[in-house]
């Protein structure tokens, strides 16, 4: 049980469905094209792994600090692309550019239908996909959502080969330069929905990168008073055997008997620690740091039993 000495009580679709193509396609492989686009569009949007979780980032803060760089470089990249897409869209539909406004509005009527048959098709997809109809219907949770789910499966289909037929009807009267424009709108809109994909990944990743940070900090000043009072660092090993001992190992023990966490934290021990909040609260990683720095200061005494583990216990 972690106690100070004082508290010791206390742990792009567009060539695909190109007027051309569209009087001999039948409206199956319509269908079946759209769809297979729109969920490679889907998966696309995907953010990456951010790859922030790495042992020497939560202990060196030199290490973290340049993640944390190299995130917020990241995030402001991905702005300015935002902004530079924006801004093109802005270009491409403004009534000044070489287009009149009778080509303007038919790409974008283009677009719009484009739009619907990628949406028709993931929602087709999501409702139907290589699930049997009964199992889909009753997972339903509500009554509502069995409606839903149901003319999904039986409206979904039709709506979207209607999508798909009136684009391809619509594109086989359009001009050539409402075509060239509504490929284009079309690119540029995926592009900046997957900019915007990549802010929120970035986000993320620089939040996360702040957490690293935080935590290397938390290190380095056990670092530091480990340097000057010469204790031993425990092994990984030792470690887990004093968390095995005080909490079984978990990190979120809140039991009521006023210990906390793997380490079984007293709430005047995490605070005078630097911790907020309850520590069974705190990550697995802010609660090793915090333990880390409490042994630099104090050794194993904080642990009367379970310090049996650590060096000098």
């Amino acid at each position: 049980m972690v106690a100070l000495e004082r508290d010791r009580p206390g742990a792009d679709n567009g060539d695909m469905l190109g007027a051309t193509a569209g009087r001999w396609m039948g409206r199956r492989r319509l269908v079946v094209l759209v769809s297979v686009l729109a969920l490679a569009v889907a998966l696309s949007a995907a953010p990456l792994a951010s790859g922030q979780d790495d042992a020497v980032a939560w202990r060196d803060a030199d290490v973290a600090s340049a993640r944390l760089g190299q995130a917020q470089d990241r995030l402001l990249d991905a702005r300015d692309e935002r902004d530079r897409i924006e801004r093109r869209l802005e270009e491409l539909r403004s009534r000044e550019v070489s287009v009149d406004a009778e080509t303007l509005d038919i790409a974008e009527d283009l677009n719009d239908i484009r739009k619907r048959a990628r949406r028709l098709a993931v929602e087709s997809y999501m409702a139907g996909g290589s699930l049997p109809d009964a199992v889909f219907l009753l997972d339903a949770a509500t009554a509502n959502d069995f409606a839903y789910r149901s003319t999904l499966l039986t409206e979904g289909a039709d709506a979207l080969a209607d999508s798909t037929d009136a684009y391809v009807e619509l594109r086989s009267d359009a001009s050539a330069a409402a075509i060239e424009l509504s490929d284009r709108i079309d690119r540029l809109e995926r592009d900046l929905a997957q900019a915007r994909v990549e802010i929120d990944a970035a986000g993320v990743a620089v939040a996360q990168a702040e957490e690293v940070l935080r935590i290397a900090e938390i290190h380095a000043g056990a670092d530091r008073t480990i340097a000057r009072t010469g204790r031993a660092e425990p092994t990984e090993e030792q470690w887990r055997q004093l968390r095995e001992c005080e909490a079984v190992g978990v990190y979120t023990t809140n039991t009521g008997n006023g210990f906390y966490g793997a380490y079984q934290f007293t709430l005047e021990t995490w605070r005078f620690m630097g911790g907020v909040g309850l520590p069974s609260d705190a990550s697995s990683h802010e609660q090793d740091a915090r333990a880390r720095a409490l042994y630099a200061l104090e050794g194993a005494g904080p642990w009367p039993l379970c310090g049996r583990f650590l060096p000098g216990g």
